[in-house]
C-alpha cells in the first residue's frame, strides 16, 4: 500500500469517529492504539475532568539522534458540531463530507498528518530528531485542553501546530491575543408612569456606554466588537438589568490591554453617571504572539520549504489557535497549513495535494538538518 493511500484511510477512520468538543475519548483511544501499533508508549493526563471532556490530552515522546534538537508536533482531537455521522468521500482533488455534517479535517487531518509522518519515519528506519507528539482536547472550546497541557511532559522548545489552511508553507508566526468582557449594568426598577423618577434605566446607561465606544477596526492590528446586548422587561417598567458581551483582539499586547481598558472605562462612566452599578468579568482567552521570521521555528519551516521547492509565505492569523498557548508556555510554536478549507461548515473540504505535501514536509522537518542545534528566540 502506498503511503498516500495509508494516509487517506487513516484520515477517513479518524473523521468517522465522533469527537465533538467534550466527547474526545473514542478518537483518543484510536490514536493511542495506532501509536502502540508502532511500538510507541503514549500517555495521557487528566485534563478531561478539568475541561469537561470524556477524553484527555495525549502525549508521546520518541527518542531521536543524540544532540539533535527536539521538535513538538501538535493537533487537536475535537471538532465543532455537527460532527456526528460524518461520511467522507473523495471528489476529484478534494475530500468532502456527504449530508449536512462538517468533514472534521479541522483537525483530524492534522492528527492524520502526524501519525502518517511518524509511521513513515519509523517504518523506513530514518534518522530523526527527538519528537514530542501532543494531541489535545477541547481546542474549539477556548483552547482549554492546551491550557491544561503539562509542560513537564514536553522536552521540545520548538513546535509545529498542524491546524491551518492551505499548504505547509503557509507559516503562521503571528496571531492576536483576545480578551472577552461579560458585563452587567444594574439599575433600579420603577413604574414608568407612576414614579419614573425613582428608576435607573440599565438600558439607557448601557446604550450610552456603547455609543461612546470605539468599535470594530481600531487599527491594522486591533479590533473590538460588542457581541450581544440583552435587556428584557415590560414596557411599563424601567428596566433594571442589561447584559453585554465584548471581544477585543490585537496582535499587540499593549494595545489589547489599552483598548480593553477603554471599553471598561466607557461602561463604568455610563453606570456612574446614571447612578447604576457595573459588574463585569474580564477573561484573557489567549495571549498574542509574534515570532521572528529569520531564526527559530519559523526559519526552520521556511528553510525546509526552500530546500524542497515548496510555495511558502509568512502570514498573520486573525484568530487564535493552540499556538498562542504554547508560545506563552515558552515553546516557540508556529502553525502551518494542512490543506483544509471552509472549516466549521458542511462545505468543509480538504485538498489532497496539500494534505500529502504536509505529511512529506513533516517527515523532512523531523529527519533533516539534525546537526542544526538552534534554541530559537521567543519574544520577551
Amino acid at each position: 500500500m502506498s503511503w498516500q493511500k495509508s494516509a487517506l484511510e487513516r484520515l477517513f477512520k479518524y473523521v468517522q469517529i465522533e469527537s465533538e468538543t467534550g466527547n474526545e475519548k473514542a478518537v483518543g483511544e484510536a490514536v493511542k492504539a495506532d501509536l502502540k501499533a508502532m511500538g510507541l508508549l503514549p500517555q495521557e493526563d487528566h485534563a478531561g475532568c478539568l475541561c469537561g471532556s470524556t477524553g484527555n490530552n495525549i502525549y508521546c515522546h520518541i527518542d531521536g539522534e543524540p544532540g539533535a534538537e527536539p521538535l513538538m508536533l501538535e493537533a487537536h482531537l475535537d471538532t465543532v458540531s455537527p460532527g456526528a455521522g460524518i461520511e467522507p468521500y473523495v471528489d476529484g482533488e478534494w475530500v468532502k463530507s456527504r449530508g449536512n455534517t462538517i468533514l472534521g479535517a479541522d483537525d483530524k487531518a492534522g492528527v492524520a498528518v502526524i501519525l502518517e509522518a511518524v509511521s513513515r519515519i519509523l517504518g523506513q528506519g530514518l534518522k530523526h530528531r527527538p519528537l514530542d507528539l501532543v494531541f489535545s482536547i477541547c481546542e474549539e472550546a477556548g483552547r482549554s485542553g492546551a491550557r491544561h497541557i503539562d509542560p513537564k511532559r514536553i522536552r521540545a522548545r520548538k513546535a509545529v501546530v498542524l491546524d491551518g489552511g492551505e499548504n505547509i508553507g503557509r507559516i503562521i508566526a503571528q496571531a492576536p491575543g483576545m480578551n472577552t468582557i461579560t458585563a452587567e449594568i444594574r439599575g433600579q426598577a420603577a413604574h414608568a408612569w407612576v414614579e419614573p423618577e425613582k428608576g435607573v434605566s440599565a438600558i439607557a446607561a448601557a446604550a450610552r456606554a456603547v455609543a461612546e465606544m470605539e468599535l470594530f477596526r481600531i487599527d491594522p492590528e486591533t479590533t473590538a466588537n460588542v457581541g450581544s446586548f440583552e435587556a428584557f422587561g415590560q414596557t411599563s417598567v424601567i428596566c433594571d438589568r442589561a447584559k453585554l458581551t465584548f471581544e477585543v483582539r490585537s496582535r499587540s499586547r499593549e494595545k489589547l490591554a489599552e483598548h480593553t481598558g477603554r471599553i471598561l472605562s466607557c461602561l463604568q462612566r455610563a453606570a456612574d453617571e446614571a447612578g447604576a452599578e457595573l459588574v463585569y468579568k474580564l477573561h484573557n482567552d489567549c495571549p498574542a504572539f509574534c515570532l521572528p521570521q529569520d531564526r527559530g521555528t519559523a526559519k526552520m519551516v521556511e528553510d525546509m520549504c526552500i530546500r524542497h521547492g515548496l510555495a511558502h509565505c509568512f502570514t498573520k492569523e486573525g484568530g487564535a489557535s493552540n499556538a498562542n498557548i504554547y508560545n506563552e508556555m515558552g515553546i516557540e510554536t508556529v502553525s502551518v497549513g494542512i490543506g483544509m478549507e471552509r472549516v466549521h461548515t458542511p462545505q468543509e473540504r480538504l485538498k489532497l495535494e496539500w494534505f500529502y505535501e504536509c505529511i512529506q514536509g513533516i517527515v523532512w522537518l523531523a529527519t533533516e538538518e539534525l546537526e542544526d542545534i538552534d534554541s530559537g528566540c521567543l519574544p520577551k
